[in-house]
């Protein structure tokens, strides 16, 4: 997981110190992290998951895609680089590489995404560009599949979101109902001003 949470760092030039202080995770435990000492807990790669904005499977390295052997070895070709050359630019191993282009093993999507880099591509664009991207794009998005994932995402975690707002709002009536009517009624003003919106007496 650290890998890939280095690596988005560099991506988004970022330091381990922000994302604790953004996410609100210590840098101790991020340091831990690192170090193989302690292993991070859910909530926490959600935090860091929402913080980057990719999902939790892409951060714990969980996303495989198969079969695109094919396609590295197109774009290298059409690149004019040797396999050592990809490795170099990629700081995958050259046995890494020769196994992914003659579909040994599946392909991470992060190490898929570094290898579309050094294309000067993002692999979503690859996939596309290749006919293997697997889902509709609305004709409004004119074909942009980078857009439309953003979109994706931004829509899923405004649905995390809404879930989350909508527990609390079922927490905070079952709380209601067994109070006395004094507490009640302080609760629903607290409540209002945590949701800043009209809730009924």
């Amino acid at each position: 997981m650290y890998e890939i949470f280095q690596k988005l760092l560099n991506a988004k030039g970022e330091t381990a110190y922000k994302v604790a202080k953004d996410t609100g995770i210590s840098t101790a435990t991020l340091t831990q992290w690192k170090n193989g000492t302690s292993t991070p807990k859910a909530d926490k790669m959600q935090k860091i998951a929402e913080h980057f904005k990719v999902s939790l499977e892409y951060l714990m390295g969980n996303r495989f895609i198969d079969e695109m052997g094919y396609i590295i070895r197109e774009e290298r070709i059409k690149h004019g680089l040797s396999l050592e050359e990809l490795a170099r630019e990629s700081k995958i191993s050259v046995d890494d590489l020769k196994a992914y282009e003659d579909d040994e093993e599946p392909i991470r999507e992060d190490i898929f995404e570094d290898i579309a880099g050094v294309f000067g591509k993002q692999h979503l664009e690859l996939l596309q560009e290749y006919d293997v991207y697997d889902e509709y794009i609305p004709p409004y998005f004119n074909g942009d599949v980078l857009q439309y994932e953003a979109f994706k995402k931004a829509r899923d975690s405004d649905a995390i979101a809404e879930n989350a707002e909508n527990e609390d709002v079922l927490l905070i009536s079952r709380l209601a109902k067994d109070m006395k009517p004094e507490n009640r009624k302080k609760l629903i003003e607290m409540a209002k001003i945590m949701f800043a919106e009209d809730f009924n007496d």
